[in-house]
């Protein structure tokens, strides 16, 4: 299969016997706007059901409640820094 790459628009084929080392290699040749593009689709392809759900808890305000007493806490002193 050949489609047109990713901001270059130069022709990639796709194969399915390509090894990580390959793949490490090919990465190496990409520039700057390809390794960022990949780096978002990598992170965002890697997220599980776990993450999906954090993510519409987050979105739906489930966490706002710890959130604003953790910053109440901070505000006031109660907290301890991290080494």
């Amino acid at each position: 299969m050949i489609k047109t790459g990713i901001a270059s628009g130069s022709p990639i084929v796709y194969r399915k016997d390509v090894s990580v080392n390959e793949i490490k290699k090919a990465i190496e040749h990409l520039s700057v706007e390809e390794r960022l593009e990949l780096m978002q689709w990598l992170n965002h392809s890697a997220d599980d059901e776990w993450d999906l759900r954090m993510k519409r808890d987050a979105a739906a305000g489930k966490f706002d409640r710890v959130i604003k007493e953790g910053e109440t806490d901070y505000r006031e002193g109660r907290t301890t820094e991290f080494p």
